[in-house]
């Protein structure tokens, strides 16, 4: 029993150990991590966000505040707990070949606005038609509202 326990803890301080040293220090902040209810609202929600707007434009919201994010969905039933004092939800759609997906996503800044970079993943023997992929991320405060978002596809796909 005792050498279970030890080498239960062994793992979990390897990986502890192996965690904590997985920082990126790139001026490039990636989504914040978030809660189960959170992820499962997104999961659903997403496309009440952009009943709005045209179907074939990429679209894309920054949401700093439950206002604005009230305004956004157009529902005030089960929204997700959010703190808009320290993060800002990006939200956005895409109309892209339908075997598209957005694979990752980070944030960097240009001098007075923000650049949302996507990158795409291919799923194999997709059809030739056109859909809409959603995509959102929770990220530390924005210094701005001015967002460019640019997609690019991931270069394994080609390779």
């Amino acid at each position: 029993m005792k050498e279970k326990k030890c080498l239960l803890l062994s793992v979990l301080f390897a990986i502890v150990t192996v965690l904590m040293g997985c920082g990126d220090d790139s001026n490039s902040p990636s989504p914040e991590e978030v809660d189960a209810m959170v992820e499962s609202f997104f999961g659903e929600a997403l496309p009440m966000f952009f009943t709005e707007t045209e179907y074939d434009v990429d679209t894309c919201f920054v949401i700093n505040s439950v206002k604005e994010l009230q305004s956004a969905c157009g529902t005030t039933h089960n929204l997700p707990p959010i703190d808009f004092s320290s993060n800002t939800l990006i939200v956005g759609k895409l109309y892209v070949t339908a075997g598209d997906y957005v694979k990752s996503q980070s944030l960097q800044y240009e001098d007075d606005h923000a650049v949302l970079l996507l990158v795409l993943g291919k799923t194999e023997n997709a059809i030739a038609s056109m859909a809409n992929r959603y995509y959102w991320g929770l990220y530390p405060k924005l210094k701005t509202n001015s967002i460019t978002v640019k997609k690019y596809y991931d270069e394994q796909y080609y390779n």
